[in-house]
């Protein structure tokens, strides 16, 4: 017997009521409203539903919020806000480009003849143009680098053109802290194994961190 279309739909607005329970304590708050199911039917409900896990729910209430589509509680702000900190910001807004940047740093991979690599990536909030700085080390030196040599000149051209996107035909992103770097030519990349460390990607890497002259 197939559950009726008015309990499904509850079980889907407890659970975005609810994000962190789990199909027990569910099973409880429809019991209480005289809704006997078991947990293993509210878990395939869920999951048929995209909503079987925390990571699930937590990515549809986010993608409501954005839409506008759902006013959200305490309990799923505070609920998204564990496994995506950045939203606490969620009101911050830019009003022009250049205005509010975003930096961060995440580690790519680890790379025969290289070693660990990271990327050192700053992105405009306002039309999310991004930056990237591809370097081997982590630290705060190569975050300020990426500032230094590509995201403040940019800018300053930028309002020397009035405002236009100065290099937006040839936007040079890969750089290192001293000489450029040379990025892998389109019709080389996808040749390149998509798994970090296997022999054909640390060719390539080595090939994206030669140094050049530079142009």
């Amino acid at each position: 017997m197939s559950t009726p279309a008015q309990v499904v739909q509850r079980i889907v607005e407890l659970a975005l009521a609810h994000p962190s329970y789990g199909c027990n304590r569910l099973q409880a708050l429809l019991l209480a409203e005289g809704r006997r199911l078991s947990a293993v039917t509210i878990q395939k409900i869920l999951q048929d539903h995209a909503l079987g896990s925390r990571h699930e729910r937590w990515l549809a209430l986010q993608q409501r919020s954005a839409q506008q589509a759902l006013e959200l509680s305490a309990e799923q702000i505070a609920f998204i806000e564990r496994h995506n900190p950045c939203f606490r910001e969620r009101h911050v807004e830019s009003s022009r480009p250049g205005e509010l940047l975003s930096q961060d740093t995440f580690f790519v991979g680890s790379f025969k003849s290289v070693g660990k690599v990271y990327m050192h990536s700053v992105v405009d909030t306002y039309g999310s143009y991004g930056f990237g700085l591809l370097h081997i080390s982590k630290q705060p030196e190569a975050a300020v680098a990426v500032l230094h040599n590509d995201v403040l000149p940019f800018y300053r051209l930028a309002r020397a053109a009035g405002g236009r996107h100065p290099d937006r035909q040839r936007p040079r992103v890969l750089r290192h802290a001293a000489p450029p770097l040379r990025a892998v030519p389109a019709a080389q990349r996808h040749r390149a194994s998509p798994h970090p460390g296997a022999p054909a990607t640390n060719q390539r890497v080595r090939g994206a961190l030669a140094p050049q002259r530079a142009r």
